[in-house]
């Protein structure tokens, strides 16, 4: 059996032995980040993350820390998760887009950030997604590699933060 039978094999076995809640969550989030991969080409960023913010319109419920941040990074990796094996390679942005959309729907306030970073040669840009002021997607010490841009990102349609 070839290495590449062997890891679909592997993959599905994988996805079969999830709950059904990561499962739906999963599929949701292959098929956000290719609508968010076609939105942000087509439209850019701000009119992206508009669309998302009217599609995820939810009401903020009483979430403790700790489940907040942990339904969070749960979302955030099965996001990632679909962003590596899933139709669409994503970076960071579409991916902590998506985690946003996806949080947002489930009553839990998420805050985009984007930040950079310089080294000896190169500016990196990396976009995460912070609830309850910790970072929830990427590295865990992301907000100490990068600095954020003009503090928080403005949430759409109101100019505020």
């Amino acid at each position: 059996m070839t290495s590449a039978r062997r890891s679909w094999r592997q993959s599905l076995t994988t996805f079969r032995a999830m709950p059904w809640r990561d499962r739906w969550l999963l599929g949701q989030a292959a098929v956000s980040l290719v609508a968010v991969e076609i939105l942000l080409a087509s439209v850019g960023f701000r009119r992206c993350q508009g669309a998302l913010a009217r599609l995820s319109r939810g009401r903020l419920r009483a979430w403790t820390d700790d489940d907040a941040r942990r339904d969070a990074a749960r979302t955030a990796r099965l996001v990632a998760l679909a962003a590596r094996r899933g139709p669409t390679r994503s970076a960071c942005l579409a991916q902590a887009l998506v985690v946003w959309g996806l949080l947002r729907r489930r009553g839990i306030d998420a805050e985009l950030r984007i930040g950079v970073a310089k080294t000896d040669v190169r500016l990196d840009a990396h976009a995460w997604i912070e609830v309850r002021g910790r970072a929830v997607s990427g590295d865990g010490d992301v907000p100490e590699r990068f600095q954020p841009l003009g503090g928080r990102a403005a949430s759409p349609g109101t100019g505020q933060p």
